[in-house]
C-alpha cells in the first residue's frame, strides 16, 4: 500500500527508458547495503509502534 500515491500518467518510451534505469540503479546501490544488514524486520503493512517494539527487542533495548 503506498501512502503517498502518484497520479497515473502516460509516458513517452524514452522517459520509461529513463525512469526503468534509475530503478535498476537504485536497486543496485541499495542492495549492497541490504546485503550487508545484520539485522532484517518487516516493516510493511505494520504500525509504528509495533515496528518500534520489534526494532528494540532485536537490539536488546
Amino acid at each position: 500500500m503506498d501512502t503517498n500515491p502518484l497520479a497515473k500518467m502516460e509516458l513517452a518510451e524514452s522517459e520509461k527508458t529513463h525512469y526503468l534505469r534509475e530503478i535498476n540503479l537504485d536497486i543496485k546501490y541499495f542492495g549492497r547495503f541490504y546485503s550487508k544488514a545484520n539485522y532484517r524486520i518487516k516493516v510493511a503493512g505494520r504500525g509504528i509502534d509495533e515496528v518500534v517494539r520489534d526494532i528494540r527487542m532485536t537490539l536488546k533495548l
